[in-house]
């Protein structure tokens, strides 16, 4: 039987149960916030796509425990400032950052045979994505989630049509990254760069006669209405797409919040793969050649040279990555 005494007592234990009870609530429904930055608007229909059904998985299986915010188009960040933006924490996770450390390895011309061995080598479990993301994590503190795919990137051109690297000497051509510039130049090529914004009217006005470009970029650019011929195959380089985190802000999430982010970030990186390789062959190029495009494939004999001559910047971006990079070569050219 309770005396006055007792129920304070009573009282008392029940409100601070109350108390620890509501303290464990508001712990519990504390949501971790992640924000999610690209430079990519949402005319590129594949990445926009991409992002938005990324963000919405980690929201929809968070299940209020992760709150991903998006922003696109450069909004929060433009490409130049990723790295430093993801470093200050002003974005949590950003989409191909330029000057990526390591990164370049995948602009190396004509390292890889196809878009497929490229999607391969990017998945996780196998020897070079393992390598590449280990390195990254190790000695620069970056986390890719969930893999690497790729955007093709050929040679197109205004007035003449190309069959041998001889037909490229002389022409002025946009390149995309140092290393294939480099390669234009060693078989003769004049080099531009340009922000892919400028291109039309750099064509239009002649101070290019040819571009290193991806299909859907080239197509949304309109560049086959001046651009009357394009090289099939082989592709030229291959544009990494990945999603990339602070490795410290990764590796103090909750072990099942890691677990979503990679998991979504798989999802991002299959449908990437999947769609460019579709919507290439099926969507752009019926485009170009609807313009009134013409493309060839080089001779077997054309492609190898392409590869030879590519051959010592390879070797020349492996030595100034000692070790790790000298195995990344060897086990994309074994």
């Amino acid at each position: 039987m309770f005396n006055s005494k007792n129920l304070r007592g009573y009282i008392f234990l029940v409100l601070v149960g109350m108390l620890v009870a509501c303290l464990i609530g508001s712990v519990q429904a504390k949501s971790i916030n992640l924000v999610y930055s690209t430079y990519v608007p949402p005319s590129y229909k594949i990445e926009y796509e991409s992002d938005s059904s990324f963000v919405n998985y980690v929201n929809e299986h968070g299940e209020g425990k992760v709150i991903m915010k998006y922003y696109n188009s450069g909004t929060l960040l433009k490409g130049n400032e990723e790295l430093v933006g993801l470093a200050a924490g002003t974005a949590d996770i950003v989409y191909c950052p330029y000057g990526s450390p390591l990164i370049d390895y995948y602009f190396l011309p004509f390292l890889f045979d196809s878009q497929k061995s490229f999607n391969e080598a990017g998945k996780p479990g196998n020897e070079i994505y393992e390598t590449l993301s280990r390195t990254l994590e190790q000695e620069y503190g970056y986390k890719i989630l969930g893999g690497v795919s790729s955007v093709p990137y050929r040679i197109y051109t205004k007035d003449k049509q190309i069959t041998k690297l001889e037909d490229l000497k002389g022409l002025v051509i946009r390149a995309t990254s140092k290393e294939t510039g480099e390669w234009l130049k060693t078989i003769g090529s004049g080099v531009e760069f340009m922000p892919s914004s400028e291109l039309y009217l750099a064509l239009q006005r002649g101070v290019l006669d040819g571009t290193l470009h991806c299909p859907s970029s080239f197509v949304g650019r309109s560049c086959q209405e001046i651009c009357k011929y394009g090289v099939s195959s082989p592709d030229v380089y291959y544009t990494p797409m990945f999603l990339l985190m602070m490795a410290d802000r990764f590796n103090k999430l909750p072990e099942d919040v890691q677990i979503l982010l990679l998991e979504a970030g798989n999802r991002w990186v299959e449908n990437q793969g999947s769609r460019h390789l579709q919507d290439d062959e099926t969507v752009f190029v019926p485009k170009m050649i609807k313009a009134g495009m013409v493309f060839n494939e080089l001779s077997p004999e054309v492609a190898a040279e392409c590869k030879k001559t590519a051959e010592p910047i390879w070797k020349t971006w492996a030595e100034s990555h000692g070790d790790v990079g000298s195995r990344l070569i060897e086990m994309a050219t074994k």
